[in-house]
């Protein structure tokens, strides 16, 4: 990759949209809701499942019934 596609990679990606919004998961055996607001929507919630198979939070209520609905 040359400077001139670097160049432009960097001002597209500076210059891409940001999707705001707000991400709800609720755990359907005991309907306990988890909100959080977001500055990037599409990736969130990938990295809230990643996290949560790789026990990131441990000891959080979420966790703990992410890994009891999981197992």
């Amino acid at each position: 990759m040359n400077d001139q596609q670097k160049r432009k990679l960097r001002a597209d990606y500076k210059f891409a949209p940001t999707y705001y919004g707000v991400i709800q998961i609720e755990n359907t055996l005991n309907h306990k809701i988890f909100i959080e607001s977001v500055a990037n929507l599409h990736n969130r919630w990938g990295y809230y499942q990643l996290n949560l198979n790789q026990n990131f939070y441990h000891g959080t209520p979420l966790q703990i019934d992410w890994l009891r609905d999981v197992t």
